[in-house]
């Protein structure tokens, strides 16, 4: 926000929120408009849900949403940056501590003696001495009369197009193959192109297992590696990501050093499957 709006003005850390409709607009935005997104979605559906602000790992301060499901007396954070979801009394959840909780309706500090999240009293959001709430509580603001949302009632979404999905893809793949080809210097690298199409198969579906449209199983994904590996000795790994632009994947690529193996006779495969949202936000 800081960067974007610099030229506007001479104040610096400036910190914009965007709507959900601006939001989807740009597609592009910070963790507090994934999450505030993210919660409006549940409350939309009936879900009790609220935005989260804290500190996380690696992100630093940040914003997750936090839903309580009573029947299950669970509660669970959202990180809606990365699609992860994590109990609250999980260890490894990163999510390293809490400030405040807010709603359409009201906003609650976080006042109780730990901050980590395995360590608070959740169910406990009307007792003062664990929140302290911004409307109503003891020396604070009296609740208005009325709260009017910035937010717009309809969101409206585009249709991601096939073809910009595939002109995707195909970059993403030449990019990377060449990138491979430039980090290996003079050594000849050869990629095998026929196990890159049968790899895509299985991203697909790695995919729609990942956004909950179909479940991979673990006996449908070992029979695709297993027929691969009946021709080839192969060593490999998937990784998923949001598309923002080609460095990221640039970089990803190279933390996993594969691309370096050498050997007599040694092949590289390379698969990338693009799979569209709307609003053209693509993972």
């Amino acid at each position: 926000d800081d960067a974007a709006l610099r030229g506007a003005t001479e104040r610096p850390k400036l910190d914009i929120w965007n709507t959900g409709d601006s939001f989807l607009e740009l597609s592009a935005g910070d963790y507090e408009e994934h999450a505030l997104l993210l919660c409006n979605y549940f409350q939309a559906v009936g879900k009790e849900a609220y935005t989260l602000l804290g500190y996380g790992i690696p992100e630093g301060p940040t914003a997750y949403v936090m839903t309580r499901d009573t029947l299950r007396r669970e509660i669970i954070l959202w990180n809606a940056s990365t699609g992860r979801r994590f109990l609250a009394e999980d260890p490894t959840c990163p999510l390293t501590s809490v400030g405040c909780l807010f709603d359409d309706k009201n906003v609650w500090a976080n006042v109780q003696p730990s901050a980590k999240p395995r360590d608070m009293q959740w169910w406990a959001l009307d007792d003062e001495k664990c929140w302290r709430p911004f409307f109503g509580g003891k020396g604070s603001f009296p609740p208005p009369d009325f709260i009017k949302s910035v937010q717009q009632p309809h969101l409206t979404y585009r249709r991601t197009s096939e073809e910009y999905r595939a002109d995707l893809e195909r970059e993403i793949e030449d990019k990377l193959q060449r990138h491979i080809e430039d980090s290996r210097g003079h050594r000849p690298t050869d990629f095998n192109r026929s196990v890159g199409t049968k790899l895509k198969t299985l991203l697909k579906r790695l995919e729609e297992d990942a956004s909950g449209i179909k479940a991979l199983t673990a006996a449908e994904h070992d029979l695709a590696i297993e027929r691969i590996q009946a021709t080839y000795r192969m060593v490999g790994l998937p990784m998923n990501m949001a598309y923002t632009d080609m460095q990221p994947l640039i970089e990803r690529v190279q933390e996993s050093n594969i691309f370096m193996a050498d050997a007599p006779k040694i092949q590289f495969v390379l698969s990338a499957y693009v799979h569209a949202y709307p609003n053209y936000v693509c993972s």
